[in-house]
């Protein structure tokens, strides 16, 4: 769905899991929010490529993680 997304010219913010890779492999911090950039891998043979992914981490005042990943990659300030 979030390839689709940027194949089609549309924003797309998605809530992750933590378990999911894209919040697994984002760099942790202490701060209350952070970000970083990953990439979800095209496959040539399906005719798909690269997509590149800016994942959000916010700590939530229940002392949980929440992770977003989001197609807009402009890095704004947190």
């Amino acid at each position: 769905m979030f390839r689709y997304c940027v194949d089609h010219d549309h924003l797309c913010v998605m809530r992750l899991k933590d378990s999911i890779g894209l919040a697994k492999r984002l760099e942790k911090s202490d701060a209350d929010s952070y970000e970083g950039m990953d990439v979800i891998l095209g496959n040539p043979k399906e005719g798909t490529t690269d997509v590149t992914v800016r994942v959000i981490a916010v700590k939530l005042d229940s002392g949980a993680t929440e992770y977003l990943a989001t197609s807009s990659i402009k890095l704004f300030k947190l």
